[in-house]
């Protein structure tokens, strides 16, 4: 009852948003699986509370951690039912971090041209609503999206924007990841394939929590290994 009543004096439920910011740290922390068990929490706990607002937030999390997860199928089903509820509750926030993080499912899955037209929407909508927060890791989504795409200049430019934004902002929870994307693009040119070594490395400094690929030389073994 105590929860309940603090929803409507903050307009949302703390324990909803605890239990996200716990599954984003879990998976940042290399914990997959408990991010995944702390997402869904979070959001039967958010249905039980039958406030809109609170939904809204914990599947736009989930939306986002399932996205992080490779669990896409998952990820575009949460999304859309958060995209429908916030048409219905006329929630802009909501349904703009929902179309970035769907944007980002899609493109992962394969549709890329429509995927990347899906982060571009959100991030656009995101922007109008004045909010700064978070753009560091759209943009790491939006990069690789592009990658997959074949569009690595463009990619490589994404990167350098997201980049610039963290000196901006001091968000670095998705540094070590868009360095890792920093190498990925880097190696797509010939000319500038030693910085891709930079990257990588830069990448395991600040702490990557994904495998780095190997394109086929053993350049990223060496990397790991401090070579």
């Amino acid at each position: 009852e105590r929860d309940r009543g603090s929803v409507h004096q903050f307009q949302a439920d703390g324990l909803v948003g605890s239990l996200m910011y716990r599954g984003w740290s879990a998976w940042f922390l290399g914990h997959p699986d408990r991010a995944e068990v702390l997402a869904r929490q979070a959001v039967e706990h958010a249905r039980a509370l039958n406030h809109p607002h609170t939904l809204g937030l914990a599947l736009c999390f989930a939306t986002l951690t399932y996205v992080l997860r490779g669990d896409l199928a998952l990820a575009r089903t949460e999304g859309e039912e958060v995209l429908h509820l916030c048409i219905e509750q006329e929630m802009p926030q909501w349904a703009a971090m929902a179309q970035f993080a769907v944007g980002a499912a899609v493109a992962l899955q394969g549709d890329d041209a429509r995927g990347i037209r899906g982060i571009d929407d959100g991030l656009a909508a995101w922007s109008h609503l004045g909010s700064h927060l978070l753009k560091t890791w759209i943009l790491g989504f939006k990069a690789e999206a592009l990658l997959r795409a074949g569009h690595h200049a463009e990619a490589a430019t994404t990167v350098v924007d997201a980049l610039r934004r963290i000196d901006d902002s001091g968000e670095r929870f998705y540094e070590a990841e868009l360095h890792r994307l920093s190498g990925e693009t880097l190696v797509n040119f010939d000319e500038v394939a030693a910085e891709h070594l930079v990257g990588l490395r830069e990448a395991l400094r600040v702490g990557v929590l994904r495998p780095v690929v190997d394109d086929g030389d053993g350049e990223a073994a060496e990397v790991a290994d401090g070579g």
